[in-house]
């Protein structure tokens, strides 16, 4: 089946072959990413709403955030 130029260049994967270690390099660096953001979702410290607050005396105190409205 012919084809033009300006359909090859719009779907221009259609005829290149696949680069293998392009794609893994690619998949390795999705997945650490994807798996970055689920540690950090599934992290302890980021459940616990807390702030570091400096007293008068200098010293420093974790406290848990707290809302106007409780």
């Amino acid at each position: 089946m012919p084809s033009t130029p300006v359909f090859r260049a719009v779907n221009f994967e259609l005829y290149v072959k696949p680069n293998t270690v392009t794609m893994i390099c690619g998949v390795l660096a999705f997945s650490t990413c994807v798996g970055y953001i689920a540690y950090m979702n599934l992290k302890e410290d980021s459940k616990k709403e807390t702030y570091v607050t400096l007293d008068l005396d200098g010293k420093t105190t974790v406290r848990p955030k707290t809302s106007r409205w409780d």
